[in-house]
């Protein structure tokens, strides 16, 4: 591992307004990096540490350890003994502004001692499928998540009526030719004009028809699809150039990175 900052302390804490404001920035670029209350984060780290949505340990046998650069909060992680094996030391949420790779590796370091300390010889850490989280803990055995993805979309229309600012602000950037299409997903369907750094759930005739399966369109929403990929499992009929279709979809739906923290799997 790349070694930890020179700058760097890492300590034995406790969650403040920092961590919270730490967590929501770094969640900003990650699909389902859920918004906590108070409450909950009280729930699941101060009162106890949660190694999943239904099952803690307690706070005396768990941690929360925070990395102090200059005195300020560069990152912090929640780990405990894991409760379905005798080996294994659970590293469930683990954070650094910026993923700064020194801040990772430093908190990695002192989670190696915990662990040590607790008599668990291997130590497992929850971390989001990037480079930066690679690098640091680089030498480590990756493992892809396995789980059940699930979504109900409610309103495809409501969906895009709330977004529409940010798609918005994000589509004005974007130099691609002006669109207008039918978006179909589960038996609703919705007029989106996009393109000459315009935006607007619209009516009337379309130049695109695009069916999208749920299963395709949940996957394309949480950033696990690409916009072709979800394109190539749809049904389309155009008018126009595909490749206008598929860079009106590109503008539409921004890549993100997909990773949810063991305390929050439900």
């Amino acid at each position: 591992r790349p070694p930890p900052g020179p700058g760097i302390e890492v300590v034995e804490g406790d969650v403040s307004r920092e961590v919270m404001e730490l967590y929501e920035a770094e969640g900003d670029g990650y699909a389902c990096w859920p918004v906590r209350s108070k409450v909950e984060w009280r729930e699941k780290f101060s009162k106890r540490i949660a190694v999943h949505s239904f099952f803690y340990v307690p706070k005396e046998e768990g941690v929360f350890l925070l990395a102090l650069d200059e005195g300020g909060v560069a990152g912090y992680c929640a780990a405990a003994p894991s409760l379905w094996d005798s080996e294994s030391f659970l590293a469930v949420e683990f954070v650094a502004k910026g993923a700064r790779v020194d801040t990772l590796a430093a908190l990695v370091s002192e989670l190696m001692k915990r662990a040590k300390g607790a008599n668990r010889r291997i130590l497992v850490v929850e971390a989001p499928p990037t480079p930066e989280y690679w690098r640091a803990l680089r030498g480590a055995a990756f493992e892809e998540g396995l789980g059940v993805f699930m979504a109900k979309l409610l309103s495809l229309r409501r969906l895009f009526e709330e977004v529409k600012r940010e798609v918005a602000s994000r589509v004005s950037s974007a130099p691609i030719a002006r669109v207008k299409l039918e978006l179909v997903v589960g038996g609703e369907g919705v007029k989106l004009s996009i393109g000459e750094g315009e935006f607007e759930v619209a009516e009337g005739e379309v130049d695109a028809r695009v069916e999208m399966p749920p299963s395709a369109f949940n996957a394309l929403l949480f950033g696990m699809r690409t916009p072709l990929e979800a394109l190539m499992e749809s049904r389309v009929e155009c008018s126009v150039s595909l490749r206008d279709v598929l860079e009106a979809l590109e503008a539409l739906f921004a890549p993100r990175a997909f990773h949810v923290w063991p305390p929050d799997y439900w």
